[in-house]
């Protein structure tokens, strides 16, 4: 018959008094001011570029899990102005920058001008 005494307390082992590792520090994405949708797109922009792809070479249409991580680039340097400072950085580590604004010339307005009525001719 097994014993329904209580052991005596033990001495924590260095086991449990070791501090805890680090927690990642992008497990709670809100906390920095981003989706984890953002979060999700980058970290897997992050893979291919990590085994060597070349960033000019993510385009629309470039998946990594099923998600588009070139669409999702260039929306991200389309309204660079709306990210943050860090994602900013982020992004600016990996060799991406905001898309270049292409200003085009406005064509000049269409003046109408009105013709001034005919007068008859009185020559015969």
């Amino acid at each position: 018959m097994p014993s329904t005494r209580a052991s005596p307390p033990h001495a924590p082992t260095t086991a449990c008094t070791a501090p805890w590792p680090p927690i990642d520090e992008d497990w709670n994405p809100a906390v920095r001011g981003w989706t984890v949708d953002w979060q999700r797109h980058y970290a897997y922009l992050t893979q291919p570029l990590a085994d060597g792809a070349l960033l000019k070479a993510v385009t629309a249409g470039v998946t990594r899990h099923c998600e588009d991580i070139g669409r999702w680039l260039a929306t991200q340097q389309q309204g660079w102005n709306l990210l943050n400072t860090e994602q900013q950085a982020r992004l600016g580590a990996l060799g991406i920058t905001p898309a270049r604004v292409v200003r085009t010339r406005q064509a000049p307005a269409t003046i109408h001008v009105r013709a001034s009525p005919r007068k008859p001719s009185t020559k015969a």
